[in-house]
């Protein structure tokens, strides 16, 4: 239990330990105070623009979120980088492969290095979260029917809308989905990332009811979902935009099968129960010749899923 903690710890060490060792080479102690404490200021920034949007202006929260976002991307990929130059110049030295002179400039390289990394990573990530992917699944279920038909059901999952993913990127979501033509469309959850109030100030309810899909739309929530503290006024605006709140109900779609939609356990701790109702607490009532897919965030409680004799099909993001 105590092994990854002290990892953590033991890594954080090495890193302070590099760059103060890098940096004396540049800087004086007092100096590299000087930089610790700037450092600790523009880390400070984003709690700051936060607390501003509550006297000034709004529009400082969102900036605060974008930028918090952005500094914890860098600061994981900067630790990691820097970690891995700290390592490679201490590896160096003690090496002995460097005469006196060429430390400072080996060290440096390795900084900029380092600083170079971060960043194309960082852009390289955006690039990618920003990058809508359509992976085409042909499946034939197992389930004995009285009459076999085809359909196209569109899976969307993980849509992280906030303010960096805001309506430019759900606009292009909706015309992706679109353009393949799905008889019905499931959300899986994570709709929101942290924050709910882009998506009522900036109107994204009004872009999401551009799903269309003559069998309808379904939705449950994500955990990040519940994070943001407001998936009951999320899934009004999603049900004013024609999505229906699938959460903890069962749907029979073209008398062809049954749809179970089912809460996320990250969103119960909302919830004043403790537990989710089991996939047969769900099916009670509707037609038992019928196959089931389960909708469901994040696949855990697997077996229960997997091993029920109904169940043909389980859609789930979050992984």
């Amino acid at each position: 239990m105590l092994l990854a903690p002290l990892l953590v710890l033991s890594g954080f060490g090495f890193l302070i330990y590099s760059i103060y060792y890098v940096l004396q080479f540049f800087l004086s102690p007092i100096d590299i105070l000087k930089a610790f404490v700037f450092f600790l200021l523009l880390n400070a920034l984003p709690l700051l623009f936060k607390a501003l949007s509550s006297y000034l202006w709004s529009g400082f929260h969102g900036l605060g979120a974008v930028l918090q976002l952005w500094q914890l991307m860098v600061f994981i990929y900067a630790i990691i980088y820097s970690f891995v130059a700290g390592a490679l110049y201490i590896l160096v030295v003690n090496l002995k492969i460097l005469n006196k002179n060429q430390k400072p400039y080996f060290a440096l390289f390795l900084a900029v290095s380092a600083l170079l990394a971060t960043g194309l990573t960082l852009l390289y990530g955006n690039f990618k979260a920003k990058t809508i992917v359509t992976t085409n699944y042909q499946l034939t279920l197992n389930a004995e029917v009285e009459e076999e038909k085809e359909y196209k059901i569109a899976f969307i999952s993980d849509i992280h809308l906030g303010y960096v993913h805001g309506k430019e990127q759900l606009k292009k979501m909706v015309a992706k989905v679109n353009q393949e033509k799905p008889d019905l469309i499931l959300i899986g959850g994570d709709i929101l990332h942290y924050e709910y109030e882009p998506f009522e100030d900036e109107k994204l309810y009004l872009y999401w009811q551009g799903f269309n899909a003559p069998l309808g739309v379904y939705a449950v929530d994500g955990n990040h979902d519940a994070y943001c503290g407001q998936a009951e006024s999320l899934f009004a605006y999603l049900e004013e935009a024609g999505t229906i709140d699938a959460r903890n109900k069962g749907f029979v779609i073209d008398d062809s099968f049954i749809l179970v939609g089912r809460q996320d356990k990250g969103g119960m701790r909302n919830s004043k129960s403790l537990s989710r109702p089991s996939i047969d607490a769900l099916l009670d009532g509707l037609p038992e010749n019928l196959p089931v897919l389960v909708l469901d965030h994040q696949p855990t409680n697997l077996e229960e899923t997997t091993s029920h004799p109904r169940v043909e099909l389980l859609f789930s993001g979050h992984t």
